[in-house]
């Protein structure tokens, strides 16, 4: 896992995002960071020199960040940047699959998470040793 991805679907991530012409400078990039969910973090999102370096950096500070519900901010970007695109543009469509598997990771881990206490409260023996 990277940053609470899987290490492909992080992979997948950044190589989604390189194609995206809102990576091709920063004040592209934080145009994206429009509605209220996402404005609040706008100014969280680091400067970089090249495009590749914007792509890691943008992936790595939303990886961290979670809105007060708890939702990662990284599906909620993915919504506002597939909403970029044109349904049936090419772009969308990869987007649209991304935010989708980024849910079910994200879901999953938290699903995980959750067994994971429940478990250590009702048999705390077993998982101390």
């Amino acid at each position: 896992m990277s940053g609470g991805l899987p290490k492909e679907l992080n992979h997948r991530c950044r190589q989604v995002f390189l194609q995206c012409d809102e990576f091709k400078d920063y004040e592209a990039l934080i145009a994206v960071f429009v509605t209220d969910e996402l404005l609040p973090f706008k100014s969280e999102i680091r400067n970089a020199n090249n495009r590749k370096q914007l792509v890691d950096f943008c992936l790595e500070d939303l990886l961290q960040k979670r809105i007060k519900s708890g939702k990662p901010i990284l599906e909620i970007f993915l919504a506002a940047l597939k909403d970029k695109y044109e349904v049936g543009n090419a772009l969308h469509d990869e987007l649209a699959a991304l935010y989708k598997d980024v849910h079910l990771a994200f879901t999953k881990r938290e699903v995980l998470s959750k067994e994971i206490q429940l478990s250590s409260r009702q048999f705390p023996d077993v998982l101390s040793f």
